[in-house]
């Protein structure tokens, strides 16, 4: 019902009626004008290291997440908010990316911006030629090919458990973890 379109949390976004792919982060998909939210999930590539901010400017409910991590909460109805991450050190190379979006009723808005190293450090709307729904290594005819297994652990400290994980990059469902001791004993 419309009284529990009231923040991100009352939203559920496991079944959604609605799937699919857009180059960025944009409303023009939904198929009704009130009572609709939004989940994109992909990677941000970052070029250059070093501290990025990012912000969300919405009408109503969104946030961002951050390899993980909650940066940018702007949830709740409300008109036309911005709220601005703190400074997050990034390093080269995809970094993962989540914006929730939720609209409760009459306007709707919502604008990602990042600024940093890759922008100068000016503020600028995340632009399409730096996101992607894969990882470079997934995507097809990708020159560098991923290690089949990453070994974890350390090679000059005997009898240290080493940590062997693959593929990789492992995937959600299919990961496969080996931890052995140099010295044969049992970990």
């Amino acid at each position: 019902s419309p009284s529990d379109w009231t923040s991100l949390a009352a939203t559920d976004f496991s079944n959604p009626e609605n799937t699919g792919f857009i180059d960025n982060f944009s409303l023009l998909p939904r198929v009704q004008d009130d009572f609709f939210y939004f989940r994109f999930d992909g990677f941000i590539f970052i070029d250059s290291a070093g501290a990025y901010e990012f912000r969300t400017t919405s009408n109503d409910g969104s946030r961002l997440i951050l390899n993980g991590d909650t940066i940018v909460n702007n949830d709740g109805i409300h008109d036309l908010v911005t709220v601005t991450s703190h400074t997050v050190d990034l390093a080269t190379g995809p970094q993962r990316i989540t914006v929730d979006f939720f609209d409760h009723a009459e306007a709707d808005s919502l604008l990602v911006e990042y600024r940093g190293p890759d922008t100068d450090t000016i503020w600028t709307s995340i632009p399409d030629a730096v996101l992607s729904t894969t990882r470079p290594e997934e995507i097809e005819g990708n020159e560098e090919t991923p290690p089949e297994e990453e070994i974890v652990g350390t090679e000059d400290r005997p009898g240290e458990p080493v940590c062997r994980i693959f593929p990789n990059p492992a995937e959600q469902h299919n990961i496969n973890v080996i931890v052995t001791r140099s010295d044969d004993r049992p970990v």
